[in-house]
């Protein structure tokens, strides 16, 4: 686990929030740390603009007749959860669909709960010549 995180399978979720049927499932924060619990290390965040409490960004599919569960409330299970059976990074994918100012609610919620020191932010416009490895990773969290 010394080599750079790029160079290694990672056992992943899509569309996380969701239970059971992926077009007519019910969404859960329940899912990530059952996921979590079980191996996962890369979690899917599809956010967008809550439509009934404005500046709230929430995780749902959209196209889609199923649920929705709050943004803020997932992080929180996230954190309490992701090292609870596994020290390795979490790497997670975030689909943003938000207008401004739940992006900055978003942001502000992921220094707020998750907190900057456990945050490697990537950025695509400058990517790093050398990701990182799992272990030097793991390290920040310890």
């Amino acid at each position: 686990m010394d080599h750079p995180i790029t160079g290694y399978f990672v056992n992943s979720s899509h569309n996380t929030y969701l239970d059971g049927n992926q077009i007519i499932g019910n969404t859960s924060i329940a899912m990530y740390p059952y996921v979590l619990d079980n191996g996962t290390r890369f979690v899917d965040l599809d956010t967008f603009d809550n439509r009934e409490k404005e500046n709230e960004p929430i995780l749902t599919y959209w196209h889609f007749p199923v649920g929705s569960i709050p943004f803020k409330d997932t992080l929180i299970a996230i954190k309490n959860s992701a090292f609870q059976k596994n020290d390795y990074p979490v790497v997670l994918s975030l689909e943003n669909h938000c207008g401004d100012v739940c992006k900055e609610k978003m942001q502000n919620y992921f220094l707020s709960i998750i907190g900057r020191e456990n945050l490697y932010i990537l950025d695509s416009k400058t990517p790093p010549l050398q990701y990182p490895s799992p272990n030097q990773f793991k390290k920040i969290y310890n």
